[in-house]
């Protein structure tokens, strides 16, 4: 017996020959699933711009991924070609936040033919992430060499007038 309804339910398209690119595979994990995000977001009849807030990327790609991390991936498929914005993210009237709206340049866009400028990638990495430990050593080292010394503590630029002694509390 033949079945009635042979229309696929929906999903995301990620086309072979896209992945195969050398810009798709030096994009990082997180890249990727959140330009899969963005991605079923579009829709072919509308050509529409996509957007997404950091905040619900968050909670479509689970609640471990933090905020700085989802921020570094839009940056990241932007880098690479996957996408370019169309309009930044501001306040709206009543101050309700509205996120960046995105082109996909690898579909159509408001009746423009894609781009597909991550065929052009030039080959240069983007820059990775430091991670919480490297921030923290920097923060660390940072803050030990240009801290106040405080009241007590002894200069280490001669004075003039005498020599240096220490002060004892």
């Amino acid at each position: 017996m033949k079945p009635r309804n042979r229309k696929l339910p929906p999903f995301v398209p990620l086309t072979k020959a896209t992945m195969k690119t050398p810009a798709w595979k030096a994009m990082s994990h997180g890249a990727r699933s959140l330009y899969a995000a963005l991605k079923g977001r579009y829709n072919r009849n509308l050509q529409n711009g996509v957007y997404l807030s950091t905040r619900d990327a968050s909670d479509e790609l689970g609640n471990h991924s933090r905020r700085e991390s989802i921020q570094h991936w839009f940056k990241e498929i932007e880098f690479y070609g996957f996408t370019r914005m169309v309009s930044p993210a501001h306040h709206g009237l009543h101050g309700h936040g509205k996120a960046p709206h995105w082109r996909l340049t690898e579909e159509s866009f408001a009746g423009k033919p894609p781009t597909r400028d991550y065929l052009n990638w030039t080959g240069e990495l983007f820059p990775k992430r430091p991670t919480r430990e490297a921030s923290r050593q920097f923060a660390q080292d940072h803050f030990a060499k240009n801290r106040s010394r405080g009241p007590h503590a002894t200069s280490t630029v001669a004075r003039t007038g005498g020599p240096v002694v220490p002060r004892t509390s």
